[in-house]
């Protein structure tokens, strides 16, 4: 079993030779709120002020960056001993797409503003 999103980076010859591929797309808007709603167990502390339509919305990835961003925002607040916000996510998603290499678009950039996450950044 190899399981891989860099596909393209496997040469045609060495493609030819996996007998079953199965594709797993990027989850759409739809299924990530549903992602980013069921990430956290229902005991965690997860403030008000957490909107899984905007995550859902403002941010294409995929589902282990959706639990690697919360965990990393779980993480945050448990150190500041305090409900998981907004802040806590975003900054969870801001370190995922550094490890990722993917550059944050100025209305995400604005997120990361508006919910005072930059002051926590990794």
């Amino acid at each position: 079993i190899l399981a891989t999103n860099l596909l393209h980076n496997f040469d045609e010859a060495f493609r030819r030779r996996i007998t079953y591929m199965l594709n797993f797309p990027m989850p759409d808007e739809t299924v990530r709120e549903q992602l980013w709603e069921k990430v956290f167990p229902v005991q965690a502390q997860v403030s008000e002020d957490v909107s899984t339509a905007i995550l859902a919305e403002s941010f294409e990835m995929s589902g282990a960056a959706i639990r690697n961003a919360a965990l990393q925002g779980a993480y945050l607040a448990a150190v500041e001993d305090t409900e998981i916000g907004m802040k806590h996510i975003l900054c969870g998603i801001a370190n995922e797409f550094r490890k990722l290499n993917k550059s944050m678009k100025p209305e995400q950039r604005a997120l990361l503003e508006k919910y005072d996450a930059e002051e926590i950044l990794l």
